[in-house]
């Protein structure tokens, strides 16, 4: 094995980093939207991670991504409770 398949093999299998994973988790929307664009990064993470093989980066933004979802949607029916009361 040369060294450039081991180079290869271990961005394949690196995880995300903390600065990324918390990227994707606070600014979890998949998708551009003119109201917020700041997700472009996040998109863009997205495409180069399936470019260049990142499968495990790849699952771990997928994952983050749906707990951020899931953490916003906590919020905001615990601020509505809270209101409530």
């Amino acid at each position: 094995m040369t060294e450039e398949e081991k180079n290869r093999l271990k961005r394949k299998n690196a995880p995300l980093t903390y600065e990324e994973w918390l990227g994707f988790f606070f600014v979890p929307q998949q998708k551009s939207n003119t109201l917020f664009p700041s997700d472009d990064f996040n998109d863009t993470e997205i495409e180069r991670f399936k470019k260049f093989g990142f499968d495990k980066k790849l699952k771990q933004a997928y994952r983050a991504q749906f707990l951020g979802t899931i953490f916003y949607i906590l919020v905001i029916l615990i601020s509505i409770i809270l209101i409530k009361l």
